[in-house]
């Protein structure tokens, strides 16, 4: 279930839902979403597409920060 922040919205800044960074392959959507009640992964296969799947946010969010930083200097 999702909460919102009631004062982080009233001021325009809502919380968002759901997934900024897509998923990648079929292995990552079975894993990553409801569709994991269908299949049976092992916890190693699980953990391996985590991991990928959140390394890659990481490296896209510090992209980001980068270059939001090298435009306001």
């Amino acid at each position: 279930m999702w909460r919102i922040n009631y004062s982080k919205h009233h001021k325009g800044m809502a919380m968002k839902k759901g997934r900024d960074t897509p998923l990648k392959g079929g292995d990552e959507y079975d894993a990553l979403t409801k569709a994991r009640k269908y299949y049976n992964f092992g916890r190693k296969a699980l953990k391996v597409i985590k991991r990928g799947y959140n390394k890659r946010v990481r490296r896209n969010n510090k992209k980001e920060v980068k270059n939001e930083t090298k435009d306001l200097g």
